[in-house]
């Protein structure tokens, strides 16, 4: 727990006379008593007390703060005093507080020559050593300690470059780390990196991620029977597995898994352009086997008219009540092009596809499997070279249909664009069940008040809400707190400055006392806003407001983000440092192209 430190406004110190009154001594005798405020004298090297020596002597204090260990305590030298902080510590050993805080600033990096590079983003490390490279023993002897030193405290080893020669270090370090998360990246997969848990076998990590973050040269061989990664098992306590790289088949993972029972395992996070690429029927059925032994997966489609594929899918997760999480990628075919084609070829083809989504086992949101496992569904505009159409009128009938069947969804993501007029927005939010907690609507540019009240009306249950490019008037924090009492997280952005206003007399609170405006806390634990100004000198008086709002550290962040000509202030106030992270957690971000 971090300790109260509020922030504690310098008023300049100035000589001044302050007057005393005293008893009258006779009639019309007055004595009055002026005393100017000394000014204390400035010391000098000489009559320095031994603590305030240590403090002057830079060397001696880098020493001191970078041997604390816990990056809390270095947080709060920061935030009680940033000057001290400043001159006593490097700049790139700076920690922050909460992810939003670090945006991906690096906080270490170690680089060698000849390629060796490991860098430390928050709790993230990345290690990135090429084969080419040859340890010497100086270079050896400085990265072990630089392991040693860092490692211990992170809880994501992300190797992106990594081979069996190399493992040698990992070996001579201590057997526990606190590794939360194992990443590897496909090339690491591929030469073997996974032998580290065999090196390491007192490795306990929860999560495994194979990613594709970055290039690899694709004439390398994939996974086979003959790899020897096969025969390393997972540790015992991982329960999440998130799969994003191109592979050529699935073997591989599923002779790891296949030694325990179905449904052994929480989450398996299958990226889309992965599932896109299930197109031959081995990697399909591997595909099919895997999942069984997942209580909880997430699947893509491109429409709302079922594959053959959907349906398989659908009948595993049926089979075992795998909850589903599904991502519905629209293509041209659910939109409705008024300004492209004819009313004689409009009408024929909603006839014809009316004919196709009236049957219900032709509609994947209408099939037993999904929806009666269904916890997550978004729904994404992916044309993006036609974008912002409205669905065509049948599919937004029997989406209003299939979502009155969902009864444990709770999160539910769309492009608010999708819907045409607010009676089918007033309909879609009646489907919804009470289960629903989680919403969160993109591209709000028609959205106004009413449709909040609409909202709020028929879902006031929500819990975490996000609207996203908001530019007409009528929304604002005030009006949402009290439409949504239950309300702990909010994310809302207001594309235009004419909400600026209103976000200012929502949020400010004048301290006559004190002559001062500080913020209004709102009554949602989490807010994060962000806003268009009209001008630098409005965004200031936001940042003047956080710099004289008393709080705990990781409370109150006012940011400025330029678009062009354009000026956005970008504010985190929450009651607890950590609920950025996890409001962050609970909604996707759309596909790259949307």
């Amino acid at each position: 727990m971090l300790p109260t430190r509020g922030r504690k406004r310098c008023l300049p110190v100035v000589p001044y006379t302050f007057r005393k009154k005293l008893p009258n001594y006779g009639k019309g005798i007055k004595i009055e008593i002026s005393t100017p405020i000394i000014k204390k004298k400035i010391k000098t090297l000489e009559n320095l007390s031994p603590a305030e020596r240590v403090g002057m002597n830079e060397k001696l204090m880098t020493k001191i703060i970078e041997s604390i260990s816990n990056f809390k305590e270095r947080k709060n030298i920061e935030l009680t005093c940033r000057s001290f902080y400043n001159i006593s510590i490097n700049k790139c050993s700076y920690v922050p507080l909460t992810s939003y805080e670090s945006n991906n600033v690096v906080n270490s990096t170690r680089r060698e020559k000849r390629g060796l590079l490991i860098n430390i983003y928050q709790k993230t490390m990345e290690v990135n050593i090429p084969e080419a490279f040859q340890f010497t023993s100086d270079v050896a002897k400085g990265l072990l300690m630089f392991l040693k030193r860092y490692l211990p405290k992170m809880e994501c080893l992300y190797i992106i470059k990594l081979f069996p020669k190399h493992f040698d270090i990992f070996k001579k370090l201590p057997q526990i780390w606190d590794i939360k998360t194992i990443k590897m990246s496909r090339h690491a997969l591929e030469v073997g990196c996974m032998d580290i848990f065999l090196i390491k076998p007192k490795l306990s990590p929860v999560t495994f991620i194979a990613s594709d973050d970055y290039f690899v040269v694709d004439s390398i061989p994939c996974h086979d029977e003959n790899n020897n990664n096969i025969e390393v098992k997972f540790p015992e306590t991982i329960t999440n597995i998130h799969i994003d790289c191109d592979t050529l088949n699935f073997k591989w993972l599923l002779i790891k898994i296949e030694v325990y029972e179905p449904g052994h395992y929480d989450n398996l996070i299958i990226g889309r352009h992965v599932i896109e690429s299930l197109i031959d029927d081995d990697r399909k059925n591997d595909f099919l086997r895997i999942i069984t032994y997942f209580n909880k997966i997430n699947y893509c489609t491109k429409d709302f008219v079922t594959t053959k594929f959907d349906c398989d899918v659908a009948k595993v997760v049926d089979e075992y009540n795998i909850i589903t999480s599904l991502d519905i990628l629209l293509q041209k075919e659910s939109f409705d092009y008024y300004d492209i084609i004819s009313e004689v070829f409009k009408t024929e083809y909603k006839e014809l596809r009316k004919s196709i989504v009236k049957d219900s086992s032709k509609r994947i949101l209408a099939n037993q499997g999904i929806y009666l496992n269904l916890n997550t569904l978004r729904i994404f505009d992916w044309n993006r070279h036609e974008r912002y159409h409205q669905l065509l009128s049948v599919d937004m009938e029997y989406l209003i249909q299939d979502l009155k069947r969902m009864k444990f969804l709770t999160t539910l993501e769309m492009h608010f664009h999708l819907i045409s007029n607010i009676y089918d927005f007033n309909d879609i939010c009646k489907s919804l069940q009470k289960s629903i907690k989680n919403v969160k609507f993109y591209n709000c540019a028609k959205m106004e008040g009413q449709h909040l009240d609409i909202l709020g009306e028929y879902c006031n249950r929500i819990e975490n809400l996000s609207l996203q490019s908001i530019y007409k008037k009528g929304i604002s924090i005030n009006k949402i707190s009290n439409l949504f009492v239950k309300l702990k997280g909010l994310q809302i952005k207001f594309s235009t400055e004419k909400n600026y206003y209103q976000l200012w007399n929502d949020l400010r609170r004048d301290d006559d006392e004190e002559n001062i405006t500080i913020m209004k806390w709102p009554q949602i634990p989490f807010v994060h806003i962000v806003c268009n100004v009209p001008s630098l000198e409005y965004l200031e008086l936001f940042e003047k407001m956080e710099k004289i709002t008393p709080r705990l550290p990781g409370r109150f962040y006012v940011k400025r983000i330029f678009d062009g000509e354009r000026i956005f202030c970008e504010m985190v106030i929450q009651q607890k440092s950590t609920l950025y992270d996890e409001f962050i957690d609970l909604f996707s971000m759309p596909p790259a192209n949307l």
